[in-house]
C-alpha cells in the first residue's frame, strides 16, 4: 500500500506540481508555499511593535492603540498581494496560519507582546464566511496563537452587515460602512484584557478603527493591532 500511495503522490505532483505562490517556480520538497528566494525578497515592513511606526500612527487622534504591527508592505501586484489573494480567494486558509506564525515570531521579540492576553480576529458577516468557506483573519489569528500561546476569541466581535468588496471606496466611505457593521458580542470575554486585533490588510484603517472602538466598550480593555499587509 505504501508503494501505491507513493506512486499516486508522485503522479499527482507530476500533473499538479507544487509551485511557489509568488514566482510560480517549482518548490523544493521541504517547503510549503514560498521558495527561499521569494522569502528573502518579501517586502517586510521592519516595523517594531510599538506606537510610533507608520501603522500605529494612522490611529492618532482617532482611537487609542497600545501598539501595532504589519508584516509586509502591501503593493499592487507585489508578493504580499499575491499571497493575500491566494488566502482570500483561492481556498488557501493555511496561508493565513503560515503568515500568522510569522507575525507571532516578530511580535515575540517585543516586550509589549508579553502583555497581550487574547486575540480577536476581525469577523466576516456569516453570509460572506459561508460563501468563502472560512474567515481568513481567524486563520491568521490561529497562526499567531501557536507562537504566542494566548487564546483566540473568535466570537468576541460580530459583523451585522453584509457588504461587497470595499477595495475601491475612500476612507470616509469605508468608515461610514463600518460604523454600523460591527458589534461587541462578548464583553465579558475581553474585559480587562490586552487584546490583539487581527486582520489581513490595513488600507484606510476604517474597519480596524471601528473594531477597536467596539472592543474598548469593554471596561479596562486595551487594544493592539496586527495585519499581514500595510498599504502605505
Amino acid at each position: 500500500m505504501n508503494i501505491l500511495k507513493q506512486a499516486l503522490t508522485d503522479l499527482m505532483r507530476l500533473i499538479y506540481p507544487r509551485l511557489c505562490l509568488v514566482c510560480r517556480n517549482q518548490l523544493p520538497e521541504s517547503l510549503e508555499a514560498i521558495c527561499p528566494q521569494c522569502a528573502m525578497d518579501m517586502p517586510y515592513t521592519r516595523f517594531d511593535f510599538d506606537q510610533r511606526n507608520p501603522f500605529a500612527m494612522r490611529f492618532d487622534a482617532r482611537v487609542p492603540v497600545e501598539a501595532a504591527f504589519a508584516l509586509l508592505s502591501f503593493r499592487q501586484k507585489g508578493p504580499g498581494q499575491k499571497l493575500i489573494h491566494e488566502l482570500k480567494y483561492r481556498n488557501r486558509p493555511e496561508i493565513g496560519v503560515m503568515l500568522g506564525k510569522e507575525i507571532g515570531r516578530a511580535l515575540k521579540k517585543s516586550h509589549k507582546a508579553a502583555s497581550l492576553t487574547g486575540i480577536v480576529p476581525v469577523p466576516l458577516h456569516p453570509r460572506k464566511e459561508h460563501e468563502r468557506g472560512y474567515n481568513q483573519s481567524l486563520h491568521i489569528a490561529l497562526g499567531i496563537e501557536e507562537i504566542l500561546n494566548i487564546p483566540v476569541y473568535k466570537q468576541a466581535l460580530i459583523r451585522n452587515v453584509y457588504s461587497t468588496s470595499q477595495t475601491k471606496l475612500h476612507r470616509e466611505e469605508r468608515l461610514v460602512n463600518a460604523r454600523s457593521a460591527f458589534q461587541l458580542a462578548r464583553q465579558e470575554v475581553v474585559a480587562g484584557q490586552h487584546i490583539l486585533l487581527v486582520d489581513d490588510v490595513m488600507t484606510t484603517g476604517a474597519t480596524l478603527e471601528t473594531c477597536i472602538s467596539c472592543l474598548l466598550e469593554a471596561p479596562q480593555t486595551t487594544v493592539s493591532c496586527a495585519t499581514i499587509g500595510f498599504v502605505e
